[in-house]
């Protein structure tokens, strides 16, 4: 978020507190009437430590303590409010590519700093999800890219062409 920069970092973390505080117990509760809304947050904050990973649902549902099917199911809340993406894999060989698990990206750096309690760029610099975090914002960065082409971002991948 742009407009924060220029605030303090006590700001900015308390800011995307009340954020993800607000996502979570008024937005998905509109969108999908969850009601387990401390299991969905942790799946949120489980999906912010797993950001540019191979997305398992089974994990996410056993770590979670619900069934694979509702963490799909919620997986699928956060993508469709652009809190979450999943890409598919990418290789050079279709049948690796057609046969690989997608990754899951959060969508903001910001919101998956937050909730691995990420409070500063000192915090950040010496934590063990820098490198993702770093991957999940260039995700993002090439995301927004590749939305001014005329041509979808996904078609490019696929095909080959730069």
């Amino acid at each position: 978020m742009p407009g924060l920069l220029d605030e303090p970092d006590d700001m900015v973390f308390d800011y995307y507190r009340s954020y993800i505080q607000t996502y979570i117990e008024r937005d998905t509760r509109l969108l999908d009437n969850i009601r387990d809304l401390s299991s969905f947050s942790r799946l949120t904050g489980l999906a912010a430590a797993l950001t540019a990973q191979q997305v398992n649902t089974a994990k996410f549902g056993r770590d979670v303590g619900v069934m694979p099917a509702t963490a799909r199911a919620w997986l699928d809340v956060l993508a469709h409010t652009y809190r979450w993406q999943e890409l598919d894999a990418y290789s050079g060989n279709t049948v690796k590519r057609m046969s690989g698990k997608k990754k899951g990206h959060m969508s903001d750096t910001g919101v998956a700093c937050a909730l691995q309690r990420v409070t500063s760029p000192e915090a950040l610099a010496v934590h063990p999800l820098l490198g993702v975090l770093f991957a999940t914002m260039v995700v993002g960065m090439l995301r927004a890219q590749f939305a001014t082409l005329a041509v979808p971002w996904d078609a490019t991948v696929r095909t080959g062409h730069n």
